[in-house]
């Protein structure tokens, strides 16, 4: 049974690939530990993204870089000068590893605002 993410609480999911892009990009893709989690989202949406950093839990807004309804979700993530969310992402987080997940949101995309005529 599968059940659409919604709502204002994070959600677990683990890292199940991280890929070098260039080199200060990565593309992560993350899967839901209970394999029950839809990935439904709008083209142009974002997902807030938290990672625990000395012992912390930190709050980054990433885009989503996969295609909808796939069972994974990929983000791709740029070094930043002094980003600490997106520099430990690129330096640091490994596959196997759990990261915070809010949904998607955003409403810069092209469904809710389709091109003018």
């Amino acid at each position: 049974m599968f059940f659409e993410w919604q709502g204002n609480q994070p959600v677990t999911l683990r890292c199940i690939d991280k890929n070098t892009e260039t080199h200060d990009t990565v593309s992560i893709k993350l899967a839901d530990l209970t394999e029950s989690l839809l990935f439904q989202f709008k083209p142009g949406q974002f997902i807030n993204l938290g990672v625990e950093i000395d012992g912390k839990m930190e709050f980054r807004a990433y885009s989503i870089s996969s295609t909808n309804g796939e069972d994974y979700l990929q983000l791709t993530i740029k070094r930043v000068e002094g980003g600490k969310v997106s520099n430990y992402i690129v330096d640091s987080l490994l596959p196997g590893d759990t990261v915070q997940a809010l949904p998607p949101t955003g409403d810069f995309n092209c469904i809710d605002h389709p091109p003018a005529t």
